[in-house]
């Protein structure tokens, strides 16, 4: 561990707080309240979302993947559900896994969850809680740019990116 200060902390990295969970709230908890906001801001039911990734080091437990556990706590009962696990990089894997399924026209609405309860497995000043969320849908617009974004609460933080992305012509296969 490092020899640190608060002083210390804050003028070489910014932060000035940081929050731990309940020992009960689990990440997809956190993952559940974020998505919620989301869907909430973005003017979407959950029975719209096809598909819910979470990115997160810090799972409920490694089966069934956290994104299931979400799924339920949110209503989500069509999406197809899984995590990626890749530390810090994981939430922009996942936005780029999303868009592809969209752009492939697989499906149609993606819900992005990154969310961690990193204070469950280390107790380093640089690790705490996290949580963003972003929901991506095919739209009609001529804009690829997000058209909407917010901050929530800290440490959550929400955003809808809605952009132009080719319709599926084929329908939906379920197995």
């Amino acid at each position: 561990m490092v020899d640190t200060s608060d002083e210390w902390i804050t003028t070489r990295t910014g932060i000035k707080e940081r929050r731990v969970a309940a020992k009960d709230e689990t990440t997809s908890d956190m993952a559940a309240k974020a998505a919620l906001k989301a869907i909430e801001q973005a003017k979407i039911s959950p029975e719209e979302i096809d598909l819910l990734l979470v990115a997160t080091a810090t799972p409920d437990m490694i089966f069934p993947a956290t994104a299931c556990f979400v799924q339920k706590k949110i209503g989500a009962k069509n999406a197809a559900c899984l995590d990626v696990s890749a530390a810090c990089a994981g939430f922009l894997f996942a936005i780029e896994i999303a868009q592809q399924f969209i752009t492939s026209g697989t499906y149609d609405t993606a819900l992005v969850i990154g969310a961690d309860k990193l204070t469950s497995i280390t107790n380093c000043w640089a690790m705490g809680l996290g949580r963003r969320c972003w929901v991506i849908a095919v739209a009609h617009t001529a804009s690829l740019a997000p058209t909407w974004e917010a901050t929530v609460s800290i440490p959550t933080s929400c955003s809808c990116r809605v952009g132009d992305q080719r319709r599926r012509s084929r329908p939906r296969t379920r197995i």
